[in-house]
Formats: C-alpha cells, structure tokens, sequence
C-alpha cells in the first residue's frame, strides 16, 4: 500500500518530511550548500519533491528487490517500528 503526499494533510508527518536534519543530509549528499539554501542565496535548490508512504502487510506484500528510484534524487527510508526478519515473516530491508 502507497500513500502520496500525505504530508500535505497531516501536520506531524509534515514536520518530519520537512525536517532540518533531513534537509541538511539531502544538501551535503547533493553538494547544495545548506546554509545558502536556507536563506534562499543559492542557485541550486533543493525541493520536496515526493513524500510517500508505505505501508507493508506482514506476510502478505513480499519481498521488495534491490533497484534504484532515479538519478538526482535522495531518498530517506525511515521505518516508524521494528522491522522483523523473513524468518519471522517481515519484509526487512537488507543493506549490502
């Protein structure tokens, strides 16, 4: 199950999606100076693209295999519990 922008309706989804932590990791991982973003003194922008999210059922969504979204894009991954093994019939994700 997927779920788009839904920062736009909720206000605490909408304080992590535009959380300063965030946007500071995004800038230094793209090369966009922070502080020159934040005061809007820079060329190169960083945007909000997309917020997204997914919901996957346990035992029932499968197994999401390795890929990549796109080019110039950051994406965070921020699961919001414990993520249990295939053994115990999650759907973990595994970083290689």
């Amino acid at each position: 199950l997927q779920f788009y922008n839904t920062w736009c309706d909720l206000p605490s989804v909408k304080c992590l999606a535009t959380s300063p932590l965030l946007c500071q990791v995004a800038c230094t991982m793209m090369g966009v100076d922070y502080e020159h973003q934040t005061k809007k003194l820079s060329s190169r922008s960083l945007r909000l693209y997309q917020y997204s999210v997914f919901i996957k059922r346990k035992n029932k969504d499968g197994i999401t295999p390795w890929h990549i979204d796109t080019s110039n894009i950051i994406t965070f991954w921020i699961p919001l519990h414990a993520i249990p093994s295939i053994e115990d019939g999650g759907t973990e994700i595994l970083f290689i």
